[in-house]
């Protein structure tokens, strides 16, 4: 007795043999950085993803995977349906925030794209991403220190943070804010441009700040010394930024608190995300009156 198979069942079975056939085409075949052609590159390069037999429908948006991990920022610069291949520009903040970690300078992760709203294809290519350049870490750090004694020694020897003013030197903390903001963003670009072998992107916050910070030491210096100071003897460390008259004043401490602050939130962006960070018009507006009250309430010192 024989027994035949129903058409339906054989058909079904012809459908799922070519589905598993297109499915298994449909894969990521080659990744480069589109600078060198080789499977590895910074973080922030164009790197050139090619695939086989990759139906795209050009109305949708195609995402670009990292390990699994849709990397938004991403975005197409080039595009050839027909060779099935994409260019992406990568964004450095948000790959360092996705994946970078301090105990690699390196990763070898899979690569793969995907339509909007689909899995990503499989045979991911692995990539090898550069977070930062061999070896300069540890220099840039060291290059660091190396600015900070610099800057104490200046500091200490010239005087600058001293202003004269009849027959007393007085302590000026507009003074202390623009070495403060000047010395974070010399840094900061100094530590970027060595440890990821490029010269960093200056972003609208670090002009605002450093921008800011000369502002408010002109406007201190056209209010100048108080007269109930001029001819006393000059206060000297803490007393003689946060006093006139030997007792701290409370605007004086809020400028300096905000300014350590702030000092303090840009060096750990700049270390965690190796890059210089990007601060909303809130935090702007916050520096601004911090530094108005200031420079209101120094009007009134005696």
């Amino acid at each position: 007795m024989r027994y035949h198979l129903p058409k339906r069942w054989i058909l079904l079975a012809v459908f799922l043999l070519i589905m598993c056939d297109i499915s298994d085409a449909q894969s990521v075949t080659k990744v480069v950085n589109t600078k060198t052609n080789n499977s590895s590159g910074p973080v922030d390069s164009w790197i050139k993803i090619e695939t086989s037999e990759f139906i795209h429908n050009p109305v949708k948006k195609v995402i670009l995977y990292v390990d699994n991990v849709a990397v938004k920022s991403a975005s197409t610069v080039n595009t050839n349906l027909q060779q099935g291949s994409y260019v992406f520009a990568l964004d450095r903040s948000e790959m360092n925030k996705l994946f970078f970690t301090f105990e690699n300078r390196t990763r070898e992760m899979n690569v793969s794209i995907a339509e909007e709203g689909s899995l990503p294809l499989k045979n991911a290519q692995p990539f090898t991403f550069h977070f930062y350049t061999k070896g300069w870490l540890q220099g840039s750090i060291l290059l660091i220190v190396v600015m900070v004694i610099l800057i104490v020694i200046l500091v200490k020897k010239f005087e600058i943070l001293k202003e004269a003013s009849g027959i007393a030197k007085a302590y000026s903390l507009s003074s202390l804010q623009l070495i403060i903001w000047s010395s974070v963003i010399v840094v900061s670009i100094v530590f970027l441009s060595v440890a990821t072998g490029s010269m960093p992107s200056i972003t609208n916050t670090t002009l605002v700040l450093l921008g800011l910070a000369a502002v408010t030491k002109a406007a201190a210096n056209g209010i100048g010394t108080p007269a109930g100071i001029k001819g006393q003897a000059t206060l000297t460390g803490f007393k003689g930024l946060m006093s006139t008259d030997g007792k701290v004043k409370i605007h004086r401490l809020q400028f300096l608190a905000f300014t350590f602050l702030y000092c303090g939130i840009f060096l750990f962006h700049v270390f965690s995300s190796l890059k210089l960070p990007e601060f909303d018009q809130n935090a702007w507006i916050l520096m601004g009156i911090s530094s108005g009250t200031y420079g209101g309430l120094k009007t009134q010192e005696s």
